[in-house]
């Protein structure tokens, strides 16, 4: 009779009521997490396949590029699955080279032939734009010459070119719209 005149009863009863709700609710929960963890498993499947599908073809398209600017000092150029570049294969001492042993000049012409080789292959259907911030300051005159005749096969052919400089000199032999600031 005390327990019932105190209310503990409903009280039980409440709190019972209260505890399967919280479990439906962690349940809920559960199966939104899992099917958040499926969809981000799914995402870096398809990133990985897509890089995996990318490589091949970038590496194929800079090495060409590669080859063109060192004047066959350097062949072929090795990605990570972010496609970003790591080693590189030195023909002078026959073996893979860590990019960081490389001049800074040479590892950011690198970046810019990456560049230019991801703006031709998704350019497939319209021409994309890439710019160029500078990047080529630290090239030699020859490397420059060489580079720009890159510069013109890819403008000429796969996308549109933006090379944003202080210097315009050694961008002279390409044909194109100057606008000076």
């Amino acid at each position: 009779e005390e327990s019932a005149a105190q209310g503990l009863y409903s009280q039980i009863s409440d709190l019972e009521g209260l505890l399967e709700t919280k479990k439906r609710r962690l349940a809920s929960v559960q199966l939104e997490a899992n099917s958040i963890k499926l969809l981000h498993d799914m995402v870096i499947a398809l990133r990985k396949e897509q890089s995996t599908m990318l490589a091949g073809p970038i590496s194929e398209l800079v090495n060409r590029y590669l080859v063109m600017l060192t004047d066959d000092s350097y062949a072929g150029l090795e990605l990570n699955e972010e496609l970003l570049p790591i080693a590189i294969q030195s023909n002078r001492y026959g073996t893979q080279l860590p990019l960081d042993s490389l001049s800074y000049g040479t590892h950011e012409q690198i970046v810019v032939l990456l560049r230019l080789a991801l703006g031709v292959i998704l350019s497939k259907n319209e021409r994309n734009l890439v710019v160029i911030d500078d990047r080529l300051v630290n090239a030699d005159p020859m490397r420059m010459k060489r580079l720009s005749l890159i510069l013109q096969e890819v403008s000429n052919n796969s996308c549109q070119i933006i090379v944003a400089t202080c210097n315009d000199t050694p961008y002279t032999g390409i044909k194109g719209h100057v606008i000076s600031v």
